[in-house]
């Protein structure tokens, strides 16, 4: 429990991966990619309860090994990669609240894929989204303004157009206003917002401003990109 209220992070982890085989227990630094946030999470054990979300029977040995008992196997259903998050989300809670018996207040999904997020983040993320009773609160990232939306295109039948309408109009630097993008590093979700909403992001959905680098991991090349990074890291 943090701040009265029943906290439940759910990690989802299948098996399936199309860019690097079973890319969630893949090494990094010495240690199967899951590691990075199962760690995070046994430092906030007694603040939040964990739930990995797998298919995969290796997934399963490694998550007891940390310390963690998966509960309930994925469903097949589930497993494949066109599965929306939010499915696996709801699931997740819907049997956890079964097992535990209990109703929990604030689900956060942290994927494997996300290394590099830290402990004071995660708790900031939980101050954020109890305080200002939002239904979620999902990490993002400033945009570069060369990259920004009204100067981004896309084929039509072959042809060049503007994604944004206001792009044909050619607007100039000082003219253009922040953009985002997710991260991936963490989201949080009220009980209502998966439950009554139905939905990932709610009614109410705040940003949580993440200026630290990220690093998303989908291909072997972002493997050797996190562990150039976090070697540097660790000689400073």
């Amino acid at each position: 429990m943090y701040k009265k209220k029943n906290i439940l992070a759910v990690v989802p982890a299948r098996g399936g991966s199309k860019g690097v085989k079973l890319k969630n227990i893949h090494k990094l630094a010495g240690k199967p990619l899951i590691y990075w946030t199962l760690e995070i999470l046994e430092e906030l054990s007694e603040k939040i309860r964990t739930f990995v979300s797998t298919d995969n029977e290796k997934i399963i040995k490694l998550v007891k090994k940390k310390g963690f008992e998966p509960h309930i196997k994925r469903p097949k259903v589930l497993a494949g990669d066109k599965v929306k998050d939010f499915e696996v989300i709801e699931h997740a809670l819907i049997e956890m609240e079964k097992i535990d018996n209990k109703k929990y207040d604030i689900i956060l999904m942290l994927q494997p894929t996300s290394p590099l997020r830290n402990k004071k983040q995660i708790l900031d993320i939980l101050n954020l989204i109890i305080s200002k009773k939002y239904d979620s609160v999902w990490t993002v990232s400033l945009n570069d303004l060369k990259f920004h939306a009204m100067k981004q295109l896309k084929l039509e039948k072959g042809l060049l157009k503007y994604i944004m309408k206001e792009g044909e109009t050619f607007p100039i630097r000082q003219s253009l206003y922040d953009t985002y993008h997710v991260n991936g590093l963490a989201y949080a979700f009220s009980r209502d917002c998966i439950i009554k909403q139905k939905s990932r992001m709610g009614k109410r959905t705040a940003p949580f401003l993440i200026k630290e680098k990220v690093i998303n991991i989908d291909t072997i090349e972002d493997f050797d990109i996190a562990e150039k990074y976090l070697n540097q890291k660790s000689k400073k």
